[in-house]
């Protein structure tokens, strides 16, 4: 994670509306909004092999990859729509086996 957007509070709603407007990606955790820092030539490469090699072995199977472009949340479902309790990122790399689950119609 890279340093901290601000130090203010905020609700998994308010990080997911600045999310959809920002030109920059964030990952939040708990609150804070923490700007990401941008990637090397080798992690690039890295990242695009290891993506062809899971596609090779996942194919037939219902399972998809998703590149580092996906947001994925992580952790338990928020007990509030408030809640600032909660983890989005964006891995490197997301394989996911049957039904895919959004957080809301913006992801979709």
């Amino acid at each position: 994670m890279g340093l901290a957007h601000s130090q203010s509070i905020h609700t998994i709603e308010e990080y997911l509306a600045l999310e959809r407007e920002s030109e920059e990606r964030h990952e939040y955790l708990d609150g804070l909004i923490y700007a990401m820092a941008g990637e090397s030539e080798d992690h690039g490469i890295i990242c695009h092999n290891l993506s062809g090699q899971l596609y090779n072995q996942l194919r037939g199977k219902p399972c998809q990859t998703f590149s580092k472009d996906m947001k994925v949340k992580s952790g338990p479902a928020p007990k509030s729509p408030r809640s600032t309790k909660g983890f989005f990122s964006y891995p490197d790399l997301v394989i996911v086996c049957g039904e895919r689950q959004y957080h809301d119609a913006y992801l979709r």
